[in-house]
């Protein structure tokens, strides 16, 4: 008598945790988050500010709100 011999591999899906994102607080924005070349600290830049930046300036920020304020004022200040 012959026996099944054939054993099936179990291929188990990995799923990755899916964010819900209520239509109430962010009906249209995606955020990346950033790190500050100047600061270090993380930032968050949405979809808007990022086509914002990209027809703008041909790029996107390379440093937070506040570094770039910062920067700002201080080009001013030197003039």
């Amino acid at each position: 008598m012959l026996e099944n011999t054939n054993t099936k591999d179990t291929i188990t899906e990995v799923t990755e945790p899916r964010v819900i994102i209520h239509r109430d607080l962010a009906p249209h924005r995606r955020v990346s988050y950033r790190i500050c070349k100047e600061c270090g600290k993380m930032y968050h830049l949405t979809d808007g500010d990022a086509i914002y930046f990209i027809t703008k300036y041909g790029s996107l920020p390379l440093r937070c709100e506040t570094c770039r304020e910062k920067n700002r004022t201080d080009i001013i200040s030197k003039v």
